[in-house]
């Protein structure tokens, strides 16, 4: 359970680092919180609550990193 549990937070991990340059400040150091946070748990947890949450941030981050591909309004 180790193992799969290193690597779900690795996956997400790479999500994150993937949509750091395009996330607003808030989000990155929310994203980077819950990864550490998962990290954790990982070594102390469940390793199920750790695969939850690892989905739902690499999830958070494919969506940030989508966002820097579509157009801006235009602000005045």
């Amino acid at each position: 359970m180790t193992e799969i549990c290193t690597a779900t937070t690795l996956g997400a991990a790479e999500a994150v680092e993937a949509a750091i340059p395009h996330a607003r400040a808030e989000e990155r150091t929310a994203m980077e919180a819950q990864l550490i946070q998962l990290q954790h748990n990982c070594a102390h947890g469940d390793p199920a609550v750790v695969a939850r949450g690892a989905t739902r941030l690499a999830r958070l981050a494919g969506r940030i990193e989508a966002r820097a591909n579509q157009p801006r309004p235009a602000s005045l």
